[in-house]
Formats: structure tokens, C-alpha cells, sequence
């Protein structure tokens, strides 16, 4: 019986084809009707087989109550896609039935005390009657989200069952959270308090009862802030609803992760701000998942946790030894006094110190000594950890290559294992990008920083431009035009070879080789020339010209210069500033432009601010309740994910069918539930003023 029943739910909305064939078959006995046949299975379940007499039929309870499970998940699976059913089922009584089986497992919650309940002393675990819960939860959802004859089924679902007792029962869901409970009765009392909370609220949301009726669906408080729900607004059959879901996965969505969506969206019209979200919120999700694998792993969980911790101590550490340096580290030159002699008793020699000579002695204290090695340790252990974290949060995102390593590890087929790598495009890590490599070079710095008495830890005093987003954005400002820059670059190069060609060809004879100016050779003429185009000349390169002083020399010198200046400084440096500032300007609009629209504009609907306002509608409270980016990506992680596998509701495979073809219309655009709201008390007090 079982296995019919749950081969009927999977028909799902093929039920009706299967009931025609079989009707037109030669040898038909009697007319199908699977609907029907659930619904009199259900009736017919009787009271004493749910609570059972005595502890020798456990067993036969156990399947008796697997059997209530799969009849009411294949009503849910026929109600959910079929109007016609749900009308069908009403008529035949099938809210009296969820009434009377949730009216049983009242008696049996209200028998015996709780200790009772978990030695199982009526035959039925506390696990069986949760889930009974949650499918009678589910059918009366299911029936809830039919839109033509809404206000008829909250009315009958209003009268068949006690609002109280719906809300005592997920009061007691809501108990076993506090209890000394397995995992999985947890679970089981969180999913079943969602459940029952969202049918509340789905009765709550219903128009035209009366105001006495609207008190009666008013949600108890305490149950309200202890159910963890939040809620979406989505299109399902061109009608507006809220969609409720567990929350909990909201720390799951890195801050670093928020940013560059936020920052990254495309927001040129609604629709490819729609579309695009829908590829962002796809790829954040497979973020979302790493994270919380890392989660169930203890360490790898704190190690992450604590990845600004390595960051700070990775800046402030080579701060503390710079600053150290900067006071301690002294060149005595030739006095006589050398390291650990006279006044210097307590200073130590650094051999070997670049530079320096026999006659020279490089002095540090010997309390910097002794403590280097230590800080020195530290500082490359942070540096280490810093890599390891990073490399570990984001290895899903880094750009692979060919080779698969799932297939070689676990013996797999390279379909089965290119199934598991993630198809990550807009957040994607190259190996070389700069972050890796600036990794690799802390590192190394680090290493030798030991080695070399902390002179190379003054590296990682850049590590500041990494922690700190403004200065990031001045370095990529600095380089948007990286392209163009790297044209410049070779043709200021070649004009600096070009002029070092006349110089040693013509005027050779005028550099100074007591003032660095050589001219020898063409190599040396030309990194003359490249030392002195580096420096602030006016135009020229102002050399000594020892043998080019007469006045008739002066039209040379004016000739070089001027050309050079107009060649170089104006066309080669100058153009290199000028796409510099373009690449700052180029960003700052981008980032206005962004601010601009986040702040005035809401990225899932398209109303502005001021039409929000013009309505009386507060813009905070809209963003962040009812059109929030993030509880829209918790919704899809949640659907997506379904940890708990529970039955999702029409709505729910709907939203999760579209968000899996990037299909918009299950967002709603230019409308909101305050929205219409607000629309509606406006005709209505036109509709007064007009009586008046």
C-alpha cells in the first residue's frame, strides 16, 4: 500500500493522464480517481491506529505511520500543480480531515507527560507525530497558496482549525529547541515550528475577514520572535505573495563576497540588474556552500574565523619591527667605539650588513636581538596562516586547471568529476592574479625578514593597500588603463634610446663623469639619459655640457631640449597623467553611479526612493524587509540546498525552477506589498471623498 501511494505522489501532476488511460482501457472494472482514493485513505485512518494499544504492535505502528506520511506528501504533490484538484479536494471535506488527524495528534501530544513522549509509551515517537505534523502543515499550505478562491479556504481553514491550538502546537515545537534533544528531533521541531508559523501567517495575510476574525489570526508574540523566519515578496500567478523561509544562513554570505556583488552588479535597466543578480546570487550560493562545509570542520572553522586576526597581525608586527629599527639601528662609521664597547655596551654588531666595511660598525640593540627571532616567528606563522586561510575560503573559485583531480583521487569518470567544479565566472581567482603573488612574496619576505634582522619586513607595511578597500580602489584607479599605459611606457623608452643615440654621437664629449654623467659607451649614454629623464628638469635633462658653452652652442642645447620636452614631458609623461586621472575619474563616476542607484533605487522592484516617499512608504523598512538582496539569496540557498528535506511548497518549486533558468518574472517589478497597499488607501479615500 505504501508503495502505491508514493508512486501516485511522484505522478505529481500526471495523475490525470495515468486516470484517463486506465479509464480507457477494454477491460476496465471500475473508474480511477487516485485523488479520491487518498482522500478516503485519509478519512478512514482511525484514532486508535494512530496511538495504538500495546507496546507488541510498535512495529506494525511505525509503518502505519510512515503510511499517514506518504498520503498526505502525495496530496501535497497532486494539490500543488493542479487547481482543479484543490477544488475537488475542499468539496470531498479534506481540510475536516487534516483538522481531525491534527485533533488526534493533539489527544496524544495532551496524554502523558514529556518524558513519556520520548520512551515512546504510546507506540509513537515523538519523530513520527512531527512529521505527521509537517505534511498536515504542508497540505494546508499548499491549499493556502491556491489565489482564485483564497479568501473561501482561509475561511473554511479559519473555521475547521483553532488558531490557539496552531499556536500552542508550534509553541511546543518550538520547546524541544530548549530541551536536551538529538539533533534530529531538533531539526524535525524547527522545521515543523517554521511550518506551522508560516501557515499562521499565510492566514494572517488573507483579505476581507472581519475585524473580529483578523484578532483571532493575530500571532502570538513569543512565537514571533522565537520562530527564526524570514520572508521574500514574489510573483505566483500574476498575484503578489510573501514567501516565508528559515533563516540562519545569513552569516554564511562573506562580507568580501557582499562587496563585490554590490559593487559589481550591472545596473545599466532593471531587467539586466534582474538577470544579473540572478548569475551573482548562483555563484554566491556555491560561496555560501564552501563556507558552511568549512563550518562542520572545528578547526578549519576557527581558522577562518579569525582570518582578520592574520591581517592585522601581519601589518602591525612589521610595524612594531620597523618602528623598533627605526629607533635602535645606527651606523657608528669610524668612531672608535665599536659594538658592545664603551657607551655601547648594549649593542650588537650586525655582520655582513649591506653597505657597510671593515671600518664601519651597524649597531642594534641587544634587546631588539633577542626579541626578533621571536616576533620574527610570529609574524611568519600569521603570514602563513593568512595564505593558508585565504587559499582555503576561496580554492572554489580559483580557475583550475585540466586536470582532475577528484577523478584521480577517488577513481571517478571526468563527467562525474567536472560535476563538482563549481561554474564560478564573475568571481573567479587566477593563480597568478596579484593577491596570490603578493602572498608568495610576504612569505618569502617574512622568511628572510628572520634572517636578515628585520630590514625586509618593511615589505609588508604595503599589506595596508590589501586590508583597506580605499586604497584598493586607488590602485585600480591608478591602473584602468593599464593597456594604454603599456603602449606609453615603450614609446617614452624608445624616445630616451633615441636621444642617447644623438648624445653619443654628437655631444659626448659634454658629460661630467664626476657629476654620474656617462657617456662613454651607448649603453652608459643611454642609462644616463634614463636617470636624468626621471627627474624634474623643465623639459630637458640640464647636463654639465662642459665643452657646449659658447653662444653658438646655445641653439643645440635649446634645440635637444626643446624637442625632448616635447616628445617626452609633454606627449610621453603627460599623457601618462592624463590617463592615470582618467582612470580615477573613470571609477569614481562607476562607484557614484552605484552609491547613486543602491541608495535611491530598489535593485529587485525598480521604484525609486522618492516614489516610495510620495507614497508614504518608508525606504529602509522596504530594502530591508521586503526587497532585501540578502533574504532573497538566503531563500534560494535555502530552496536550493533543502538541508532538512522538507516538501516544498508550489510556490517554493516554482521560484527554484525559475531562479534555475534565470527567469525574472518570479521577482516582482515596480510593485511591492506596501506599495499596493498604499495604492489601495489612496482609491479609498478618493472613494470617501467622493460620498462626501
Amino acid at each position: 500500500m505504501r508503495l502505491a501511494v508514493q508512486f501516485i505522489g511522484r505522478l505529481s501532476n500526471k495523475t490525470s493522464k495515468l486516470q484517463d488511460y486506465l479509464r480507457n482501457q477494454d477491460n476496465k472494472v471500475i473508474s480511477h480517481n487516485f485523488l479520491t482514493a487518498l482522500l478516503s485513505l485519509l478519512r478512514t485512518i482511525p484514532k486508535h491506529d494512530l496511538i495504538g494499544a500495546s507496546s507488541n504492535c510498535k512495529e506494525r505502528m511505525k509503518q502505519h505511520n510512515k503510511m499517514i506520511v506518504d498520503t498526505l506528501a502525495a496530496l501535497v504533490d497532486m494539490l500543488s500543480t493542479n487547481t482543479a484538484a484543490k477544488e475537488y479536494a475542499i468539496e470531498m471535506g479534506i481540510i475536516e480531515s487534516i483538522d481531525r488527524l491534527l485533533e488526534d495528534i493533539r489527544t496524544l501530544d495532551n496524554t502523558g507527560d514529556e518524558e513519556n513522549m520520548k520512551t515512546e509509551l504510546h507506540n509513537v515517537s515523538v519523530e513520527d507525530i512531527l512529521k505527521i505534523r509537517i505534511n498536515c502543515y504542508d497540505v494546508l499550505i499548499t491549499l493556502l497558496e491556491y489565489d482564485q478562491q483564497l479568501l473561501d479556504v482561509g475561511e473554511k481553514i479559519s473555521d475547521a482549525l483553532s488558531v490557539e491550538d496552531l499556536q500552542f502546537s508550534v509553541s511546543k515545537h518550538l520547546a524541544l529547541l530548549q530541551q536536551d534533544s538529538s539533533p534530529d528531533l531538533r531539526e524535525l521541531g524547527s522545521l515543523a515550528a517554521f511550518k506551522g508559523y508560516n501557515v499562521l501567517k499565510k492566514m494572517s495575510m488573507l483579505e476581507g475577514f472581519s475585524a473580529k476574525q483578523k484578532s483571532a489570526l493575530l500571532i502570538d508574540k513569543t512565537i514571533e520572535q522565537n520562530v527564526k523566519v524570514k520572508s521574500v515578496e514574489v510573483m505566483w500567478n500574476d498575484s503578489l505573495e510573501k514567501l516565508y523561509f528559515p533563516s540562519g544562513q545569513e552569516d554564511l554570505i562573506r562580507r568580501k563576497v557582499k562587496d563585490q556583488m554590490l559593487w559589481g552588479m550591472t545596473r545599466k535597466t532593471l531587467t539586466d540588474k534582474n538577470v544579473d543578480f540572478l548569475y551573482w546570487s548562483e555563484e554566491i550560493i556555491t560561496d555560501m556552500k564552501n563556507v558552511d562545509q568549512l563550518q562542520q570542520i572545528p578547526v578549519v572553522s576557527k581558522l577562518v574565523k579569525l582570518e582578520f586576526l592574520w591581517d592585522w597581525l601581519v601589518l602591525l608586527l612589521a610595524i612594531v619591527i620597523q618602528l623598533w629599527l627605526l629607533v635602535d639601528l645606527r651606523d657608528y662609521g669610524m668612531s672608535d667605539q665599536k659594538c658592545g664597547e664603551g657607551n655601547l655596551t648594549d649593542m650588537v654588531e650586525i655582520k655582513d650588513f649591506p653597505g657597510g666595511d671593515e671600518n664601519k660598525s651597524v649597531c642594534i640593540s641587544e634587546v631588539f636581538a633577542d626579541a626578533h627571532d621571536i616576533l620574527g616567528g610570529i609574524h611568519l606563522a600569521s603570514t602563513i596562516l593568512l595564505a593558508a586561510t585565504y587559499a582555503i575560503t576561496n580554492f572554489h573559485r580559483f580557475d583550475h586547471p585540466s586536470f582532475n583531480w577528484r577523478a584521480f583521487v577517488f577513481g571517478k569518470s571526468s563527467e562525474q568529476a567536472s560535476a563538482h567544479k563549481p561554474s564560478i565566472s564573475r568571481m573567479k581567482i587566477s593563480y597568478t592574479s596579484f593577491y596570490n603573488l603578493w602572498l608568495l612574496i610576504m612569505i618569502i619576505c617574512s622568511a628572510l625578514g628572520i634572517l636578515y634582522h628585520g630590514q625586509l619586513y618593511c615589505v609588508h607595511l604595503m599589506h595596508i593597500v590589501a586590508m583597506f578597500d580605499l586604497l584598493t580602489r586607488v590602485i585600480k584607479g591608478a591602473t584602468a588603463n593599464r593597456d594604454q599605459l603599456l603602449v606609453i611606457i615603450p614609446f617614452a623608452v624608445f624616445i630616451i634610446y633615441i636621444y642617447s643615440m644623438i648624445y653619443f654621437t654628437f655631444t659626448r664629449e659634454m658629460f661630467l663623469n664626476s657629476n654620474m654623467e656617462y657617456c662613454n659607451s651607448l649603453a652608459e649614454c643611454f642609462s644616463t639619459a634614463i636617470r636624468y629623464s626621471m627627474r624634474n628638469s623643465n623639459g630637458g635633462h640640464n647636463y654639465s655640457w662642459t665643452n657646449k658653452r659658447s653662444f653658438t652652442d646655445l641653439w643645440i642645447r635649446i634645440a635637444i631640449d626643446c624637442t625632448f620636452w616635447l616628445f617626452y614631458s609633454i606627449i610621453g609623461l603627460k599623457v601618462v597623467t592624463a590617463l592615470v586621472l582618467d582612470g580615477f575619474i573613470s571609477q569614481k563616476k562607476l562607484r557614484e553611479t552605484s552609491l547613486e542607484d543602491m541608495a535611491s533605487v530598489c535593485s529587485i522592484c525598480g521604484i525609486t526612493k522618492d516614489e516610495f516617499a510620495g507614497k508614504g512608504i518608508d525606504w529602509d523598512t522596504h530594502i530591508k524587509q521586503e526587497h532585501n538582496l540578502w533574504s532573497y539569496i538566503n531563500l534560494f540557498y535555502y530552496l536550493k540546498t533543502n538541508k532538512r528535506n522538507s516538501k516544498l511548497s508550489a510556490i517554493e518549486d516554482e521560484v527554484l525552477h525559475k531562479f534555475g533558468n534565470k527567469d525574472i518574472t518570479f521577482l516582482p517589478r515596480k510593485t511591492s506589498l506596501s506599495w499596493r497597499n498604499a495604492l489601495k488607501q489612496r482609491e479609498e479615500r478618493k472613494r470617501k471623498a467622493r460620498f462626501m
